[in-house]
């Protein structure tokens, strides 16, 4: 039996979206169901270009504090460019984007997971 081990991912950020609107908001702008979300599943998912061409990719969790809300943890390099293009859409929708905290971080678990 492996032992369990954490990694800090150090250049991988969090972006927080909320709001009444925040699912509908991103089931209409990411490659992947957002319905499918819930506090112990997340989804990896990409934001295209109205051609279907690539600009980012990342992985959307349930926010486990604020009903409705979703963390998108992506890299942290280019989190600046996903905000600005998430919310070229936002328009009259009732959505909400920031940072997280920045005591939180992002971890990736190894080992045996029982």
């Amino acid at each position: 039996m492996a032992e369990r081990k954490f990694i800090v991912l150090e250049r991988r950020s969090v972006l927080v979206v909320a709001g009444a609107d925040a699912g509908a908001f991103l089931q209409n702008l990411i490659s992947n169901d957002v319905d499918r979300v819930e506090v112990r599943r997340a989804i990896y998912a990409t934001l295209l270009t109205p051609q279907g061409k690539f600009l980012h990719d990342f992985v959307v969790s349930a926010h486990p504090q604020t009903a409705g809300a979703h963390l998108i943890e992506t890299e942290a390099g280019r989190i600046d460019d996903l905000e600005k293009r998430l919310a070229l859409y936002r328009l009259r929708a009732d959505v909400t984007m920031a940072r997280a905290d920045p005591d939180w971080a992002v971890f990736a678990g190894f080992g045996d997971g029982t």
